[in-house]
């Protein structure tokens, strides 16, 4: 998982910043398959604010990591989680070059 956060975090500075969650929740949200699209600056600043516990304005591994295990719970088979962890760090190497 870290290295998939790794991946997002753009600016290396160890946290994803609003731009950087956005890109990521994108990307994820894409390979399964759900309309992150439709989803409001209202519901992203609250899914932002939700796993941003200690309220740094930045999402940090630790905060991070947390938050999936519970998004994770959406019934999925093991076969298509691998698959999509497998994307998000594709999508976000090409984001890179």
């Amino acid at each position: 998982m870290k290295k998939i956060f790794k991946c997002f975090d753009l600016d290396g500075n160890a946290v994803l910043d609003k731009w950087e969650g956005k890109f990521f929740l994108d990307a994820l949200t894409h390979e399964m398959n759900f309309a992150s699209a439709s989803m409001s600056k209202d519901k992203f600043k609250k899914w932002f604010a939700d796993i941003d516990k200690d309220g740094s304005s930045a999402i940090s591994c630790n905060e991070l990591i947390p938050a999936l295990a519970e998004f994770f719970k959406v019934p999925m088979p093991r076969e298509k989680q691998t698959n999509v962890i497998a994307r998000l760090v594709e999508v976000s190497k090409k984001a890179k070059a």
